[in-house]
């Protein structure tokens, strides 16, 4: 006797706050730079998950993130996990940096708390390509969702499945 097992997907259309950063843009724009891109992604992966009501607390996940560029210039998918890593960050915790010497105000970044950590024990996976453009994209949607997710630098859409209560 086979048991059949519900698992649940969101999708998520999340519109670029700045352009798409990869591994190449880290190394030829250095860390400050970085860490800008970084903050304003992981703003953005915190504000798509608070828009699509996404819940809390889920013990096991799995991410497919598909890159949306407004042209189609040659891209490898993999670069752009500068862009996925502060957007998977933003649905962990909030994170939370005591005072040091160095920084004496401490740091804090926003966290949904979508899964406790993304480490393996509650991340299965996340897959990441390349797909259509991005105005290819909002083009398949009303005119009136469009218009919100209008970016001069593309977009990603992102597929989460709860696998929560599926057994290893």
């Amino acid at each position: 006797m086979s048991t059949m097992t519900v698992t649940r997907q969101w999708t998520l259309l999340i519109p670029a706050p700045a352009p798409l950063w990869s591994t190449n843009d880290s190394h030829k724009k250095g860390p400050r730079a970085t860490s800008a891109s970084r903050v304003r992604w992981r703003s953005a992966g915190f504000t798509a998950a608070q828009k699509a009501g996404l819940p809390k607390g889920l013990s096991r996940v799995r991410y497919a993130i598909t890159f949306h560029f407004k042209d189609r210039l040659h891209r490898d998918a993999l670069n752009y996990s500068e862009t996925a890593k502060p957007v998977i960050d933003s649905w962990g915790p909030p994170f939370v940096q005591k005072p040091t010497p160095k920084k004496p105000q401490g740091s804090s970044a926003p966290g949904w708390g979508l899964i406790p950590d993304d480490t393996p024990q509650f991340l299965e996976s996340t897959s990441l390509a390349i797909g259509p453009l991005w105005r290819e994209v909002l083009a398949g949607l009303p005119e009136r969702e469009q218009r919100p997710l209008a970016s001069p630098y593309g977009g990603l859409t992102v597929v989460i499945t709860d696998l929560s209560g599926v057994s290893a």
